[in-house]
């Protein structure tokens, strides 16, 4: 049965968003060239719109309320509002054959030379310290149509 891990991914404040995302692009590309069959079957990787510096304090875009927009308990009206801060960068899914192959990656991940490099190059765009993993328990969808 396939393993799907949810990764966030942090910035350093320094680093500007494009410049994040072209680092980490390249960055998994070449995570990609060196682990060869340990491989994930797919990374999808979900780039936050931020508008702030994540280490800024958090900010919302205007609320709005459409016509017609949802109504709570009491009848009023719901604001829908975007957020423009998160405190990450990107939300990433990791899909693996099953948990042996997630074994085959992570021992390969933490164990290999090259590897050890990319990490240590990983750290001139993103924050080392901060990198927060859950799998996903079930996935539902609903789509249009």
């Amino acid at each position: 049965m396939p393993l799907k891990l949810i990764s966030l991914k942090y910035r350093l404040p320094t680093v500007t968003p494009e410049a994040f995302k072209r680092g980490y692009k390249e960055h998994v590309t070449a995570i990609k060239e060196c682990m060869g069959e340990t491989f994930p079957l797919s990374i999808q990787m979900h780039f936050i719109s931020n508008t702030q510096n994540a280490s800024s304090s958090s900010a919302s875009a205007p609320t709005v309320i459409p016509e017609g927009a949802l109504q709570g308990a009491d009848g009023s009206a719901v604001p829908l509002t975007i957020k423009t801060e998160f405190g990450f960068d990107a939300v990433n899914v990791l899909t693996f054959a099953d948990e042996a192959a997630y074994a085959a990656f992570q021992e390969k991940f933490v164990s290999d030379l090259r590897m050890r490099q990319l990490r240590e190059k990983e750290l001139d765009f993103a924050c080392g310290t901060r990198l927060e993993i859950a799998v996903v328990e079930e996935v539902f969808e609903v789509r249009r149509g």
